[in-house]
């Protein structure tokens, strides 16, 4: 993989290598500050830093994003040194988000920097970083304050670092991507399979300016360098982490460090799921249907969405093949940077599309890889493609107009979000001063209840039903029956937040077929409760029940 090299105007080189990324940093860095979200619910895991706001201590949770909850500490951390505390939880979220803004738009700086590097184009490293960074799967990462986007930087530093290391034949470059690519597996534990990627350019980036490909003892050493450095930096920060949270033996550690949390529901690849994954693609790149909820449901909608969905995966699928002609085609008269790219493209994309695949195919936290290394190898196909055909006239007019569309559908989507008053907030308040500290709740996912949970219950008053059936499935009945025993024992109350609203056509496709706790599981509490209160969400209604 070569780097930008330098021309005999060393001040051209410099004003091209270093100010075009750093313009794509600062540009994308103002239009994600001044479109950060206010609807703290329109992403997965927003309001997980909650828990710092609220217990403002270094601590760690879910290996899924191990470190999610120390960045948002140290980030606040560092707000504090220079003066600024936030005045209360939307202030605190609003302060994560600018975490993220700023990782997102360092993320883009350097994958513009490596697209230039194997199409020598500014022009397509300016068109495929700013299609990147407006593509939903990653906007809607970086003007939120979910988990993934810092580990999404450390992924691309690592490739970045081992472009290096292949072009300089640099042994502490490469060292230096397997730390950050540690770094960012503890971030976000998916994040860690771009790696392959970064083997890959180590492997069959270096050499002379020949089209062969062939392996060397110093590639094969710097790519030793970068697995052993990427092992050695994941055990110890694992180790550190596990051992603040009170794990001592090596035997423990290897232990939790094997948990995945939520495999057990979500882990698995069906038919269903691979169905699903044209429509996950658009989802992420265009933000159509954003309230999509399953192809059946979808499939027996309006029509007119229908029909706007699966024109935009026929003409999605019919870019990418366009491409991978191109590819092919000029695949003799390419380069060995070039080669190298499109392999390390295809394995990167190989690997990080697997979570997408046996996960979720409509997550979007598990797009913004997989995107970048399409958007990476669309930037190649381009570089080589012949003198302008009718067909490629056509393709480049279809692209443009598709980068547009998507542009300003992600573009509403994020601006929707930004003027979105979350009044979930007011709602949970009011909720806490009716819940007495010996109460107990039995919560689900809805904004209000969900707040409730990480801002106002105390320590074990409060059970997420949908999370604990997720990990003890139909288990968690029994752990909910000794809960209200002990409440009821101590006269305390009990409350279903948002729980028992759940519909039954909701229940059966999450509860009784993925977690086998049928909608009767809760009857008997149905029977019993009565509606105390009823609180405003952006979805509608929650109540809050009683049980007599």
């Amino acid at each position: 993989m070569s780097w930008p090299a330098h021309s005999s105007h060393p001040e051209e080189s410099n004003l091209g290598t270093y100010g075009v990324p750093s313009a794509i940093f600062l540009i994308f860095l103002l239009v994600y500050i001044l479109l950060r979200s206010n609807d703290f619910f329109a992403v997965d895991g927003s309001f997980r830093c909650l828990e710092v706001y609220r217990y403002p201590e270094l601590f760690f949770r879910s290996n899924n994003h191990l470190f999610y909850t120390a960045d948002a500490w140290w980030w606040s951390r560092l707000a504090a040194t220079v003066g600024y505390r936030p005045g209360g939880p939307v202030q605190f979220l609003h302060l994560i988000e600018l975490m993220n803004c700023l990782a997102g738009a360092a993320a883009l700086a350097i994958f513009c920097y490596l697209v230039f590097g194997v199409t020598r184009s500014w022009q397509l490293a300016i068109v495929t970083a700013a299609a990147l960074g407006l593509s939903r799967a990653f906007s809607a990462q970086a003007v939120n304050s979910n988990e993934p986007m810092p580990g999404v930087l450390w992924s691309f530093v690592a490739v970045a670092l081992a472009a290096r290391a292949a072009q300089k034949r640099a042994l502490w470059a490469a060292a230096g991507g397997g730390v950050f690519l540690g770094l960012a597996m503890v971030t976000y534990r998916s994040m860690v399979l771009l790696a392959p990627a970064a083997v890959a350019l180590l492997l069959l980036g270096e050499g002379d300016k020949s089209r062969r490909f062939s392996l060397s003892k110093g590639g094969i050493g710097r790519a030793a360098a970068l697995v052993l450095s990427g092992i050695a930096s994941a055990a110890c920060l694992h180790g550190w982490a596990y051992w603040r949270m009170g794990e001592r033996t090596l035997r423990g550690m290897i232990s939790r460090f094997s948990v995945t949390d939520g495999s057990q529901f979500y882990f698995g690849l069906r038919f269903g799921r691979v169905l699903n994954i044209p429509i996950g693609m658009a989802r992420n790149l265009f933000a159509v249907e954003p309230e999509y909820t399953g192809a059946r449901a979808f499939l027996d909608g309006p029509k007119g969405p229908v029909f706007l969905v699966f024109l935009l995966i026929a003409a999605i699928f019919a870019f990418l093949f366009f491409c991978a002609v191109q590819i092919a085609r000029n695949w003799a008269d390419m380069g060995r940077v070039q080669r190298t790219g499109v392999i390390a493209g295809c394995t990167g994309f190989v690997f990080t599309f697997v979570p997408v695949l046996v996960w979720d195919p409509q997550y979007d936290k598990l797009w913004v890889q997989p995107l970048a290394c399409l958007f990476f190898l669309i930037a190649i196909a381009w570089s080589v493609a012949k003198k302008p055909s009718g067909a490629s006239r056509i393709a480049a007019g279809a692209f443009a107009a598709l980068a547009l569309f998507g542009a300003c559908i992600s573009l509403h989507w994020t601006y929707k979000h930004h003027v979105n008053e979350p009044i979930e907030f007011q709602e949970a308040e009011n909720a806490a001063q009716l819940i007495g500290k010996n109460d107990f709740v039995v919560g689900e996912w809805r904004g209000v209840s969900l707040l409730y949970g990480y801002l106002w219950a105390y320590p074990q008053q409060y059970l997420s039903f949908p999370s604990e059936a997720i990990a003890e499935r139909e288990h968690v009945m029994e752990e909910l029956r000794d809960k209200i025993k002990q409440t009821e024992a101590s006269s305390g109350k009990v409350y279903f937040f948002g729980i028992l609203d759940i519909p039954k056509k909701d229940w059966d496709p999450f509860f009784a077929q993925g977690c086998g706790i049928p909608y009767s599981a809760l009857d008997e509490y149905r029977a019993r409760a009565k509606v105390l209160a009823r609180y405003r969400d952006k979805h509608g209604v929650s109540f809050l029940w009683e049980l007599d």
